[in-house]
């Protein structure tokens, strides 16, 4: 049995041969998945483990998010050993997300409030982002989309300015949307002249009134 509890989150490793896994118990564990033996159990939340997301640059390098209000980064080298890096919220964390060059970790809290961490570098807080809490994914490396819970609400940021690219109210969700039901699937555009180009992102969305819609939106172009 994996857990004593409901598993929470589960994530891949880059190389698809790890499996991460958060529990309402407490604890992460993460899997051999070749021979599905236990490898390691990441100890130390007070809480459940809501979110776990696996670094898509570094194999050795985990996050996971926790009810207590904090998240861990998890560092584990060929010997085995971890070092724990903790980041404090001042509310539940429900989600968390690695930016595409695993060098920014977001997470999101049930205050409404998403705080970016980089690496040896201040964080940064996009203050009230929602009502409440939310689902996050990262487009690439300077693009987030947050979806909230309870105001229904889906947002593109575009972190490099503080400010985001667009926001939509999904007015035909009748009740909240499901706070993991966020899923995105990118499809190129091609430039019609000019030196940028743009993109698109299929954004997929399910609600707890048996739903599910999906959004096509412009991202930024970069030059």
């Amino acid at each position: 049995k994996a857990h004593k509890s409901w598993v929470m989150s589960v994530a891949w490793s880059p190389h698809h041969d790890m499996l991460l896994s958060g529990s309402d118990d407490g604890f992460a564990r993460v899997w051999d998945t070749k021979r599905w033996n236990l490898v390691h159990t990441l100890e130390g939340h007070q809480s459940s483990v809501t979110s776990v997301a696996w670094s898509p640059d570094e194999a050795g390098i985990l996050a996971t998010a926790s009810a207590d209000g904090t998240a861990s980064i998890w560092e584990i080298d060929e010997s085995d050993s971890i070092k724990v890096t903790t980041l404090k919220q001042n509310s539940s964390i429900n989600a968390i997300d690695w930016s595409s060059d695993g060098q920014v970790l977001a997470t999101a809290a049930f205050d409404g409030n998403c705080v970016l961490w980089q690496k040896d570098d201040q964080p940064r807080l996009i203050h009230l982002a929602h009502e409440g809490g939310m689902s996050i994914r990262w487009i690439n490396d300077r693009q987030l989309v947050t979806m909230g819970v309870f105001d229904r609400a889906v947002k593109l940021w575009n972190v490099e300015c503080d400010d985001y690219g667009g926001s939509m109210d999904l007015h035909k969700h009748l009740r909240t949307v499901h706070s993991r039901s966020l899923s995105l699937r990118p499809s190129s555009s091609k430039s019609k002249g000019g030196g940028r180009s743009g993109s698109q992102q299929e954004i997929l969305l399910g609600g707890v009134n048996g739903t599910g819609l999906v959004w096509t939106v412009d991202a930024p172009p970069s030059y």
